[in-house]
């Protein structure tokens, strides 16, 4: 079985833990191209990308990451809702939903992620990703941190594998 994602976003979010670090949500992306049909190949670092922040439905920040670094980091401000979408020319772009809305937490949050581009899928798994977010994460008050829907995430993952077994 293909582990095209061990969350493929590789959600190794050190999920939002609350850090003293102000009143927005920090993230840090890191990107690797991996590939998809065969995971017995390495990952690698990829250094050609770029992050499209759209906040509330319009384009909010473009972000690319410094002359030959595989990550980045940016700050998302409370009380908004965002897709966060990474892009790679030639690869498939993810994108992932984060809500921010009804936090007040003066400390802020951080969130770590680590996305897979691929250059192996076929033209029905490039138009899901394109369309639909990958995952989607919101405030998770009992944990006090952001958390993502690993439900959600699962059934994406499985939509992805249908298509890809066309």
């Amino acid at each position: 079985m293909r582990f095209f994602f061990a969350l493929s976003l590789l959600i190794c979010a050190s999920c939002a833990f609350a850090q003293k670090i102000g009143p927005y949500v920090e993230i840090k992306i890191e990107v690797k191209q991996s590939n998809y049909t065969d995971t017995t190949l390495a990952s690698v670092p990829l250094t050609d990308f770029k992050v499209v922040v759209t906040k509330g439905g319009k384009r909010d920040q473009i972000i690319r990451p410094a002359e030959g670094a595989d990550s980045l980091t940016f700050r998302l401000e409370l009380g908004h809702d965002y897709i966060v979408e990474v892009r790679s020319r030639g690869l498939c772009r993810k994108r992932i939903g984060i809500n921010t809305t009804g936090l007040e937490d003066p400390y802020g949050f951080h969130l770590s992620l680590s996305f897979g581009l691929h250059p192996d899928l076929n033209r029905a798994q490039r138009r899901l990703l394109r369309t639909e977010l990958l995952g989607v994460a919101s405030y998770d008050y009992g944990r006090n941190a952001i958390e993502f829907d690993f439900d959600y995430i699962k059934a994406m993952k499985a939509k992805l594998k249908s298509l890809g077994d066309r």
